[in-house]
C-alpha cells in the first residue's frame, strides 16, 4: 500500500472516529471493499469504531457500502458486540 494510500485510510479512519459525516462519505466513494475493512493500529476497523462511539449514521453508511459486520477486533469482538445502543445494533438485524 503506497503512502497516500495509507494516508487516505487514516483520513478515513478518523473521518469515522471524529464523526464527520461529509467526509466519511467522500471517502466511502473512493475505497475498496478490502481498504473499507481494513484494521486500524488500535485492532479495529472503521465500524468496529463508529459503532463503539453510537455514531449511528456512520455505521449505516458503512453498513451499506459493504463493511464486513462479522470481522473481528485484537479483542476477538465484532463491530455489534461494541454498539452503543439498541438503534445500533437493530440496523445489523436490517443489514442482515
Amino acid at each position: 500500500m503506497g503512502t497516500s494510500n495509507s494516508r487516505k485510510l487514516e483520513n478515513f479512519y478518523s473521518a469515522c472516529c471524529k464523526n464527520q459525516i461529509s467526509e466519511v462519505k467522500e471517502y466511502l466513494n473512493q475505497l475498496s471493499i478490502s481498504e473499507l475493512n481494513q484494521h486500524h493500529a488500535n485492532g479495529n476497523t472503521a465500524l468496529h469504531t463508529a459503532c463503539q462511539n453510537g455514531f449511528h449514521e456512520i455505521v449505516q453508511m458503512l453498513l451499506r457500502k459493504g463493511a464486513s459486520s462479522t470481522a473481528l477486533n485484537d479483542d476477538r469482538q465484532t463491530p455489534v458486540e461494541l454498539a452503543k445502543t439498541p438503534e445500533i445494533r437493530a440496523l445489523f438485524k436490517q443489514a442482515a
